[in-house]
Parts: C-alpha cells; sequence; structure tokens
C-alpha cells in the first residue's frame, strides 16, 4: 500500500468517489424536483466544492509542510514537536524556514492546529508509514485541505439560507468555493487558510443564525477562537465579534467565552510546554519584520494586478458597498464590527516588511475576509436582484472572480520567490493572473501564440455567458 501511496497522487484516487458523490447528490435532487442546494443544503455544497478543488491534481504548497509531518510525529510518536524529522529536515536543508527550536526543541514555526484538524484524513496513512514519502505528504496536504475548505463552504451555506432567498444562498456560497482564494490557495495545501475560514464560518453561524441560544454561542466562540487558532491574523475577527456581544448582547458573552477556551486553552498549553513561554513560537521572528507604515503596501494590496483585493475579487465591490450599507443600519448591529475587519487586515500589513505574502497566489492573505465580503454581498441581495444593471455586474464580476482563481488553481503562480522582486513586480500587469495565462512566459508557453489567443477567448467567452446566466437565474421573481 506504501508504495502504490508513493507513487500514484493521492489526489487521483480520492478525486473520483467525491466526484460521484456530488453527481449522484445532485441526480437525487433533481429526481426529487427539487435544487441539489435545497435537497442536501449541508452535503451538497461539501461535495461539489471538494470535487472541484481536487480535480486541479495539484499541489501548491510550501509551507504546509510542518503540518503535512505533524500528525505522524503526534500518532507515532506521541509529540506536537518536529523532531522525529530533525534528520529529514537538516537533510533538505529546510530547516530555517520551517521550524524553530526554542529550548532546543524543533517545532513548527506555523501554528498546529491545521494538523490537528487534518488528523481524520491522515490516520489511515500513519498506520501504514512512519514517514510518509513525499508524494503521499503532499497528497495528504492537498486533500485534507480540500474537505477543510469545502467545509467552509457548507457552513457558510447553511448560514446564508438564513439571511436570504435559497438561489442567492447559493450564489454566494459558489461566489465564496470558487471566485475567491478558497480556490486557488486554501483548498491547495494545508496551509493555515482553509482551518481559519472553517472556523470563522462556524464563528458567524453562531453569532448570526436566525435563533442563537447557549449551544450557538458556544460554537460561535469556538469557532473564531479556532479561526485565531489557526491563523493569528484571525484575531480581527475574535476581537470583532467578542466586541460586538459585550457591548450590544451582553447575555451572549458567557457561554461564547467558554467555547472560544477551549482552543484558546490548547494554545496556551502548547506554547507554555514546547516553548516555554506564553507566545506564539514565531513571536521572535515576526517581531523582527515589522517596519514603518508602507502608504505602497495598502495601495497594492487593494489595486496592485499581482497582489489586488479588487482585480483578484473584483465582485469584492458588492461586498465593500454591503459593508458601507449595513454598517449604517440600525437593525444590524453586528455589521459595523464585521466591517472593520477589513480595513483592519490590510492596516496591519502594511507595517508587514513582506506584505507582498511571499510566492504566493495574489494575496493570501485575503482568504478569510473574503467570507466576511460573501456575507455582506449576501446582505445587499434584495438591491442587487431588483436592478437590472446591478445583477448584470454582479454576475460579471462573479464569474471575473471565478475565471481569475481557477487560473490559480489549475495552473502555476506567477511572480518569484524573492521578496525584492516580488516588489518590484507588484505594479506588473503582465503578470495579472488572466493576461499571465496567455503570455509567452505563462503556464501555456509552449503552445503557438494563435492556440494562447484562442484559449484566452475562450475563457473570455465562458464569462460572458456565465455572467449573462447568472443574472438572469438571480433576476427571476423567485430569487
Amino acid at each position: 500500500m506504501t508504495r502504490i501511496l508513493a507513487e500514484i497522487p493521492l489526489w487521483a484516487l480520492v478525486y473520483p468517489p467525491t466526484a460521484i458523490w456530488a453527481a449522484w447528490l445532485w441526480l437525487r435532487a433533481r429526481k426529487s424536483g427539487q435544487s441539489p442546494f435545497d435537497a442536501f443544503p449541508a452535503q451538497f455544497p461539501l461535495a461539489l466544492a471538494a470535487a472541484i478543488y481536487l480535480s486541479t491534481f495539484r499541489w501548491h504548497g510550501g509551507d504546509d509542510i510542518p503540518n503535512s509531518l505533524l500528525p505522524f510525529s503526534l500518532l507515532r510518536h506521541g509529540t506536537l514537536s518536529m523532531e522525529p524529522f530533525r534528520a529529514w529536515f537538516m537533510e533538505k536543508g529546510i530547516a530555517p524556514e520551517f521550524t524553530v527550536h526554542p529550548g532546543g526543541i524543533l517545532i513548527s514555526i506555523f501554528p498546529v492546529m491545521p494538523a490537528l484538524l487534518a488528523l481524520p484524513f491522515f490516520l489511515p496513512a500513519v498506520l501504514f508509514t512512519a514517514q510518509p514519502p513525499e508524494l503521499l505528504m503532499h497528497g495528504l496536504s492537498k486533500v485534507s485541505a480540500s474537505f477543510l475548505a469545502a467545509a467552509s463552504v457548507a457552513v457558510f451555506h447553511l448560514l446564508a439560507r438564513e439571511r436570504a432567498s435559497p438561489r442567492w444562498a447559493a450564489a454566494a456560497a459558489l461566489f465564496f468555493a470558487f471566485g475567491t482564494y478558497s480556490f486557488s490557495v486554501s483548498s491547495q495545501a494545508l496551509f493555515q487558510h482553509a482551518p481559519a475560514q472553517l472556523g470563522l464560518a462556524l464563528g458567524l453561524w453562531g453569532l448570526l443564525c436566525s435563533h442563537p441560544g447557549r449551544k450557538e454561542d458556544w460554537i460561535s466562540g469556538f469557532g473564531f477562537s479556532l479561526a485565531f487558532a489557526s491563523r493569528p491574523d484571525s484575531v480581527f475577527f475574535l476581537a470583532a465579534a467578542g466586541l460586538y456581544l459585550l457591548f450590544r448582547e451582553r447575555r451572549r458573552v458567557p457561554f461564547f467565552s467558554l467555547g472560544a477556551a477551549v482552543p484558546a486553552a490548547f494554545l496556551a498549553y502548547y506554547w507554555l510546554v514546547y516553548t516555554g513561554r506564553l507566545r506564539p513560537q514565531d513571536s521572535d521572528l515576526q517581531g523582527r519584520i515589522f517596519s514603518s507604515f508602507q502608504p505602497e503596501a495598502v495601495a497594492a494590496l487593494l489595486i496592485g494586478p499581482t497582489r489586488g483585493l479588487l482585480l483578484f475579487v473584483p465582485a469584492a465591490v458588492f461586498g465593500l458597498w454591503g459593508m458601507l450599507k449595513r454598517a449604517r443600519d440600525p437593525r444590524a448591529l453586528w455589521a459595523p464590527w464585521l466591517a472593520l475587519t477589513l480595513p483592519a487586515i490590510v492596516a496591519f500589513y502594511s507595517f508587514y516588511s513582506n506584505w507582498t505574502g511571499g510566492q504566493t497566489f495574489g494575496t493570501r492573505y485575503y482568504a478569510t475576509s473574503c467570507l466576511i465580503l460573501a456575507l455582506f454581498i449576501l446582505e445587499q441581495s434584495r438591491e442587487i436582484s431588483a436592478s437590472p444593471l446591478l445583477c448584470r455586474l454582479w454576475g460579471l464580476t462573479f464569474a471575473w472572480s471565478v475565471l481569475v482563481h481557477a487560473v490559480g488553481a489549475y495552473f502555476t503562480w506567477p511572480g518569484s520567490f524573492s521578496i525584492v522582486e516580488q516588489k518590484a513586480q507588484v505594479w506588473d500587469l503582465s503578470l495579472y493572473p488572466p493576461f499571465y495565462l496567455g503570455s509567452s512566459s505563462g503556464p501555456l508557453f509552449t503552445l503557438p501564440l494563435p492556440l494562447r489567443w484562442a484559449v484566452a477567448a475562450a475563457a473570455f467567452a465562458a464569462v460572458y455567458f456565465a455572467a449573462k446566466r447568472l443574472s438572469r437565474w438571480l433576476a427571476a421573481p423567485s430569487a
């Protein structure tokens, strides 16, 4: 078995049953005359998103390596450290990039919560091998990330159905699944993003569901804290939710706090046991990376062709509009608090000397913020549906967002590994994914120029027809 998994990518083995599951749910729903999103509101978004994430048949990783090894350390050796793989890290020469060693113990430089959430996916492999072949390690990373990202889509869809019509709930879930970094980054390897998205989706569901009680408050606190434990910059979402409850719905604070205490207690335990101090293992490194405020970073993170939110997720303009509208609505007391998280994240990374984010696709820092944007788009669904112009613009920006992130999911990522070169290329329009796809240095460079143009024309035509169909579907009276 180990030999087979060492030679065949795991995603190739997992994709067929996942795709069959999604197709079976769709056929069952259509047979009963229902939309699959209505018949299976949790299962179908999960199965559909996971199948399409796996269909890229590639691993887009790097920083996921420690979390891909941690399940083997924990289940085989009973430790959350990287000590069982010290020799492997040294042999590869990657220990300085991925590990730190406070007190002489080699540990991951990244949060370990993603690996803990992915344990069920790793368990069968751990039974067969103590040190996975690299192809198997990457396959486990890809498969677990795909399902964790898909789970965040499913949870968001359940929340969306409580706040808008079924069609709009499905559209918002599909946008979050395929028109954002969920598709291009979070689902492609066991980074911090997919687990943080899942935690944030749970937190939002508990916070904003129709009839919150103690259970929902506990889930909300647990979810927001899980997002923070998975990715530290999610502290902005945890703080926004906590402050909103503290000032507006204080009766919900106790059970919210109890839920939040679970991931927080684990973090405290991990830090104390493995670093000897109550702070993140990478705090010394991160402290050296922050610098003075960089105005160029703000501009590039918003409108730059290699890092800009509005070019990589053009449908975000509807989310920003929704933020402005709902933040002034006295019926949505939660809205101003959550709306502030996006500018907080942009401002935070404008002080970060490595604000380009390394060799990545666009700005992966927005992976969780896109869930907030999808929520605010959903909040404006009635106004968008009521205007033919807005409906057409929404369909167009939705389809273009999907095109951009499909390029990131199915092809190589543009840009350099060097931080210096990344900053020099930040305004290079030729590296914008749809343009990069057809360029002489892009992933289709082996094709003759006319064929590259034909591919580009087909992609743009697909955007047009998808946008037209989506806008008609959502503008229908039943939407």
